[in-house]
């Protein structure tokens, strides 16, 4: 019954899940932009005393700040340079690199904080707001961390099924992975839903068959930047965090998130080559 079952549900996947990954690009590289996540720039005057321009920064956790010359800001502060004197004296010039449009799609931030901890906004031709990797956290970064995701394990999920469907895979598993997948299968069924086993997997289990099937790891042709068991942990980490509402970092850290995302990135366009 559960290859019936498989049958049932798997004819139309591949092309959902190409409608899905287009509609979620399309939503994050035209509907989701920098305008939905940048704080409005907090700055000082030229002729402000720095010391107490400091001393403001740190009581406000700001490690930049912007800096304007009759009301109009024209470059910017950093807390950890400022000492005595007036503002003007640790004024630094924009670079074209610390601008971005508040139009810019969020998904082309996770790029830019590969190597900058922030960047400043343009609203028109005027400097008016900054984002940080931090701002991240906020509930668009989250989302569109956690689309990539789940767009990711649904695709873990065809290949699966389609490449593997005698469930080999089982090998893959230890007992109790396997043990909590059926029972979930069992529960869903009573409610009487269409569902298969490999839909019952948690996503770690779905990428540690993926990582550790030869045969689906050729055809993808995708090999993580560092070992197959800590990119397998460190992805269920990041995963988690999304899921529970935690801290989207914990366990991790910046450079380690963007690595992860830039990887689940690759690992769908992988299966997308493959989905059939």
């Amino acid at each position: 019954m559960e290859s019936a079952e498989k049958d049932c549900n798997t004819p139309n996947t591949a092309k959902f899940l190409k409608g899905a990954h287009r509609e979620m690009r399309t939503l994050f590289e035209q509907g989701i932009t920098v305008r939905y996540l940048f704080v409005k720039l907090v700055y000082c005057d030229i002729n402000d005393d720095a010391a107490s321009i400091k001393k403001f920064m740190v009581k406000c956790d700001f490690d930049v700040m912007g800096i304007a010359e009759n009301d109009v800001i024209d470059g910017y502060v950093e807390q950890s340079t400022m000492k005595d004197g007036r503002c003007e004296k640790y004024r630094r010039t924009f670079h074209p690199s610390d601008l971005i449009a508040e139009s810019t799609p969020l998904v082309d931030l996770l790029t830019i904080f590969n190597t900058k901890p922030h960047v400043f906004v343009l609203k028109g031709n005027r400097v008016s707001g900054l984002v940080t990797r931090g701002d991240l956290r906020k509930a668009p970064g989250r989302l569109l961390f956690f689309g990539l995701f789940s767009t990711c394990e649904m695709y873990l999920t065809h290949l699966i099924r389609i490449i593997d469907p005698d469930d080999n895979w089982k090998k893959t598993l230890d007992s109790e992975s396997l043990k909590k997948a059926e029972s979930i299968y069992t529960k869903q069924k009573k409610n009487n839903e269409q569902i298969d086993l490999v839909e019952c997997l948690f996503f770690r289990d779905k990428l540690k068959i993926i990582m550790d099937n030869h045969v689906i790891r050729e055809r993808i042709d995708f090999q993580p930047k560092e070992s197959i068991e800590d990119f397998i942990n460190d992805a269920t980490t990041f995963r988690n965090n999304l899921a529970h509402g935690h801290d989207i970092i914990k366990g991790l850290n910046w450079s380690k998130v963007f690595s992860l995302t830039e990887q689940i990135v690759e690992l769908i366009d992988k299966c997308e080559e493959k989905k059939d």
